[in-house]
């Protein structure tokens, strides 16, 4: 073993003025440090131990949970874990998280195998959010279902909806005032996704869902991320550097559970491993990643050397630090965001003159997967930094990064995100109606109008008081899938804007799927769908049809009009070049068809064999 930690080397020149403050530094036992003077000090984990858990959740993602928690979660701060399925337990209750708190963790794993009938979401959150706490309290909330009541004797299904109801239009907005805000995980499908959703966001929380270990760590990440934020330095293809100003650096190196360990190389060519590495250097090895932790580290470019997933960050500690204005966790499609931010030392605000000159900030918006969604420079006041990032154009769970570069300078904060839709939209259990609510706080029926169209026909929609609207649905013929289109027409501060709204699929269980914008005016795919065959014909070339099917469904036309959406442009202004390109699609279809037929034939004839001796 190395005896002494790497040491400071070579200087080079910054860009920020002030020379780093000087003093020990301590590196804690958690994945963020220094967390008892955070506001999100108070998290109250509910884990839901109903009996669909042992279908639903395969892969043990609760045990997973618990394992994350013990080695992510920062010392210091208050936390606690309850369980609920028929009843609501609080098997550890808020404490300071320390070594004996993580070991108290790790041993609950056999209660939550220990499945209860139901499914009470509204009791164990007012359960745990009633336990008094100081300042805001933090609700992390893991489930694989929806609210599932005894029945005690009356209408089973009229007690969950109330109850739904209760949690949704009582609870949530008492949550909000009294600064409870609820994050929520859903492990399954079958979840009620919608209630989460809305939960998260009323109260100021994400949600997210995780399907696989993966999933899962991503999304409890992306929670400590928005609840500790703290500085980073970009990690690309495997190097990042660290400049004099940081005190201290975490490593956590996401990797498959049977990959080779990590190494880490210091810029003069040290090598560190997880066998071999110095006293003070904090090396914790778990199944799927891997947490360093290196005070004092050598300025210049470092290394990894091994398999390192995507997701990977290096945070470091510094008395310079990178803040950014407040933000809402929801952003909304069709709306940009007004950015600021500006950097710091030693907890004062550095101005214009204590800047680089070639100092620059730019702010991206990146989906799930990674990709960029919008992106923007931020200009330079004598404040910082300030922009205006482009409306999302794609809803789900999101990073918001801004990254500062300069003279060997790199800073960047990762903020998670919900990216939603400005108006929700549901269908109701009967399928007559559409139901939609605003969700963006600053839309209701004065500002804002709906615009619904289906097959080329334009629906009526009528308001339903302040923020909700209903449109009624014609008669369908339940055999085709219909997209009905929704547009909102939005004026706020003088100027109007056009969202295109998410489609809503009708008769999602029916046979033929009429997805083409363009063409509902003209009906021809209608009409070429609905001739009637005779017996023979539907034999003869159903396997035709299926594939001619298909063929259409990933033809050009939906194609441009996904495009259109993310582009934030209203497919209707493309339609006559659509329509064009659909009919030049059918014509290729219908000579597919014609060409396949034949085969089909064939291939059902019976051969005929010539008698031999």
């Amino acid at each position: 073993m190395m005896a002494e930690a790497p040491s400071t080397a070579n200087p080079v020149q910054e860009t920020v003025l002030p020379d780093a403050v000087s003093g020990s530094v301590s590196v804690s036992e958690g994945w963020v440090n220094d967390a008892l003077s955070n506001d999100a000090s108070d998290l109250r984990f509910i884990f839901d131990v109903s009996g669909s858990m042992r279908r639903n959740d395969p892969e043990m993602l609760s045990v997973s949970s618990l394992e994350l928690l013990a080695a992510l979660l920062p010392t210091g701060v208050r936390a606690g874990i309850w369980t609920f399925g028929e009843r609501i337990d609080n098997p550890l209750p808020l404490a300071r998280v320390d070594r004996r708190w993580r070991e108290k963790a790790r041993a609950l794993e056999p209660a939550l195998s220990q499945y209860q009938q139901f499914t009470d979401i509204e009791g164990a959150i007012r359960q745990a959010s009633s336990v008094p706490g100081p300042g805001q309290r933090h609700i992390i909330l893991l489930t694989d279902g929806m609210i599932d009541l005894f029945a005690a004797g009356g209408d089973k299904r009229q007690r969950d909806q109330r109850s739904r109801q209760t949690l949704l239009e009582e609870l949530a907005p008492s949550l909000a005032d009294r600064d409870v805000v609820v994050y929520a995980i859903a492990f399954s499908d079958d979840a009620d996704l919608d209630l989460v959703e809305r939960l998260a966001q009323a109260t100021g929380g994400l949600a997210a869902k995780a399907q696989n270990p993966e999933d899962l760590l991503r999304v409890f990440l992306t929670i400590i991320d928005r609840l500790f934020p703290a500085d980073q330095v970009p990690l690309q293809e495997g190097r990042f550097t660290i400049d004099s100003q940081v005190e201290a650096f975490s490593a956590l190196l996401f990797h498959a559970p049977q990959a080779k360990p990590p190494t880490l190389i210091a810029p003069d060519g040290s090598r560190y491993t997880r066998d071999d590495h110095p006293r003070n250097m904090r090396w914790q090895e778990e199944p799927r990643f891997e947490l360093i932790s290196v005070p004092s580290p050598q300025r210049g470019e470092w290394q990894l050397e091994g398999e390192v997933e995507s997701g990977s960050r290096i945070q470091v500690e510094s008395s310079l630090t990178l803040h950014i204005g407040e933000l809402p966790n929801t952003l909304y499609l069709g709306f940009p965001l007004t950015l600021s931010a500006w950097f710091e030392k030693g907890g004062t605000p550095l101005d214009r003159q204590a800047m680089s000159a070639n100092l620059s900030m730019r702010a991206m918006l990146r989906n799930a997967e990674g990709d960029v969604q919008a992106s923007t420079s931020l200009s330079r006041s004598d404040e910082g930094f300030s922009g205006t990032l482009p409306a999302p154009v794609q809803p789900g769970n999101a990073r918001l990064v801004v990254e500062a570069q300069g003279d060997r300078l790199y800073r960047q904060r990762v903020l998670a995100v919900n990216v939603s839709t400005p108006i929700g939209v549901v269908l109701d259990r009967r399928r007559q109606r559409v139901e939609l609510d605003a969700q963006h706080p600053r839309l209701n029926s004065a500002n804002t109008r709906i615009e619904a169209r289906l097959q080329g026909r334009e629906l009526s929609v009528s308001s339903r008081g302040k923020g909700r609207w209903r449109i009624a649905l014609p008669d369908l013929d339940p055999t085709y899938r219909l997209p009905l289109k929704l547009r909102a027409v939005v004026t706020l501060d003088g100027q109007s804007r056009k969202i295109v709204l998410p489609d809503v699929l009708l008769n999602a269980e029916g046979k033929i799927g009429l997805d083409a914008a363009g063409l509902e005016e003209s009906g021809l795919i209608t009409q070429a769908l609905e001739r009637k065959r005779d017996a023979s014909q539907d034999a003869d070339s159903g396997g035709a049809a299926a594939r001619a099917q298909e063929l259409w469904k990933d033809s050009v036309v939906p194609r441009v009009e996904r495009l259109a959406r993310r582009l934030g442009v209203d497919p209707s202004v493309l339609r006559p070049w659509m329509l064009v390109l659909a009919l030049l699609g059918l014509v290729a279809l219908l000579v597919m068809i014609t060409m396949l037929r034949p085969r089909q034939r064939r291939r059902h004839s019976p051969r005929r064999e010539e008698p031999h001796v």
